[in-house]
């Protein structure tokens, strides 16, 4: 087992990482994000995070008290936290009603 901000993996060992409806538990996610980027390939690299939206919180989607102890974040603060990580291209490639989909990749 092994904690999402220090991976047991060597530097570029894939092509693509993908995180579903656990990235609004991470403490911190640039770190995480950055620890992501290490693990891909720098010429190959991407990443495809789904995780729930702010206008979920207190749904079904993310009932209390679970939507009090994640982070929910709005779609262009996602794409910020990836180029903060260092992707070097990042959108949210799919918007629904409680979700999204972030995708970012390594290189431009």
């Amino acid at each position: 087992m092994a904690s999402a901000d220090q991976l047991p993996f060597e530097d570029g060992s894939f092509t693509a990482v993908s995180s579903i409806i656990a990235f609004f538990f991470f403490p911190d996610p640039v770190v995480v994000l950055r620890e992501l980027w290490r693990v891909l390939d720098p010429k190959r690299g991407r990443i495809a995070i789904y995780t729930t939206a702010p206008e979920a919180r207190g749904t079904p989607a993310a009932p209390y008290p679970l939507a009090t102890r994640g982070h929910f974040y709005g779609d262009d603060e996602l794409v910020d936290l990836a180029n903060q990580a260092g992707f070097a291209s990042a959108r949210i490639a799919v918007r629904e009603d409680w979700a999204q989909l972030l995708v970012a990749t390594t290189w431009a």
